[in-house]
């Protein structure tokens, strides 16, 4: 790769000749200071980034239609180089296309985005040829992680396409630890849409990059991606103003706005949809009482510093022997049984439902398969509260 691309200012905007494109001004008076001592890219470089933000063959493609307006023509405010699914047979390395228009497309059956470069197009050459960069939905049902974004505020997908790599970015600088401990600038880094995601932020903006935010003092925080790692900024035409206050610092406040609100939005969701199971029918065998059964949830839950309060316990199978084969002649024996309960915690104004194991040991010998559970005490295990749930459901079973 061209070495001038590796240290490329992260944010170049090209302005040219034609109205319809010229996105100069504000958006590169913001964005061309971000990393400073960085070599910016080559004279061609340049021109082949205004070439690809001026030409309008993008322009006659088809849009797909989505409820939120994502789907249209974007340009970047940063020089990005993609390069094409076949190889130079001079050098067997794929040949370099440095783009800034986009035409990206929003499948909401599907839950994918595509960015199609004017070179997306191409049918029959592959060393022309640079495959549109893809990303969907890696939830479970595929709904959820696009409900839980669009409810905080935007479209966040996470699962990209391998061929993603091919398009690369300069992402900042790298961190490293001081002898202090401190976090200093590192080495320039290379990014690949490959190791990145997509945000719709905003109507208009879209940003690309590793999007997560790590906890406070660590090389991952808010602090330090502030500092040193960059995001690539997307945007329509008509949004040219908007992205201009997009600086390094900018983008990454709104980021980190969107994950708070993300974190609410998957609370709700997550407590809307979380159902309690059915109380077994009647009474099992051997039942143990439910002063026993919450002695036994409460000890599992100081064990293990849950912080919550137990609101109430019940059956909801009935018990199943468990055996093994102990002894070298590897003899069937009864050793436990279990049940399983359901529980139901608070903490402050949060409900929480979590199923949970009830078991006893057996009295036995080996080769034994005689119940013998008499006397045995009876106890919890669980790794605690899993599911939010909407606290006017979550007393439905409490006698």
């Amino acid at each position: 790769m061209n070495s001038k691309l590796i240290l490329l200012a992260t944010v170049i905007t090209v302005a040219t000749s034609t109205n319809a494109q010229n996105f100069g001004g504000k958006v590169g008076e913001k964005m061309n200071a971000k990393i400073q001592g960085t070599a910016g890219p080559s004279k061609k470089q340049l021109e082949e980034a205004a070439a690809d933000s001026s030409s309008t063959f993008l322009d006659s493609k088809e849009v797909l239609k989505d409820a939120r307006g994502i789907s249209g023509i974007y340009y970047s405010a940063s020089v990005i180089s993609a390069h094409t699914k076949g190889d130079n047979p001079m050098t067997n390395k794929p040949y370099e296309k440095i783009v800034k228009k986009f035409l990206v497309n929003y499948d909401e059956t599907n839950f994918t985005i595509s960015l199609n470069t004017q070179y997306a197009y191409e049918t029959s050459n592959n060393t022309k040829w640079v495959k549109a960069a893809t990303w969907t939905s890696v939830t479970s049902p595929k709904k959820l992680g696009p409900e839980i974004s669009i409810k905080a505020g935007g479209l966040y997908l996470s699962h990209k396409d391998y061929d993603n790599r091919k398009y690369q970015y300069a992402k900042g600088y790298g961190v490293k630890e001081d002898l202090q401990g401190n976090y200093v600038q590192g080495d320039a880094k290379i990014g690949n849409f490959n190791n990145a995601e997509i945000l719709e932020i905003e109507p208009g903006i879209l940003l690309i990059g590793d999007l997560g935010i790590g906890k406070d003092g660590g090389s991952s925080s808010l602090e330090i991606k502030k500092k040193y790692e960059e995001v690539i900024v997307l945007y329509k035409a008509d949004k040219a103003d908007v992205a201009a206050k997009y600086t390094r610092e900018y983008a990454w406040d709104k980021i980190n706005e969107f994950w708070k609100k993300y974190k609410v939005a998957s609370d709700e969701i997550e407590a809307s949809s979380t159902e309690l199971a059915k109380p077994i029918a009647g009474k099992i065998k051997d039942e143990p009482s439910n002063a026993d059964l919450r002695k036994a949830v409460e000890d599992r839950m100081t064990q293990y510093k849950w912080g919550e309060t137990l609101e109430y316990v019940y059956i909801v199978t009935e018990w199943k022997n468990e055996y093994k084969k102990i002894g070298v002649n590897q003899l069937n024996t009864l050793v436990s049984r279990s049940l399983q309960v359901q529980v139901v915690t608070k903490k402050g104004d949060k409900c929480r439902a979590t199923m949970m194991i009830i078991s006893q040991e057996n009295i036995s010998t080996t080769g034994s398969v005689q119940e013998n559970f008499g006397g045995q005490p009876i106890k919890a295990s669980g790794n605690g509260p899993t599911n939010d749930i909407d606290c006017k459901r979550a007393y439905e079973h409490k006698k």
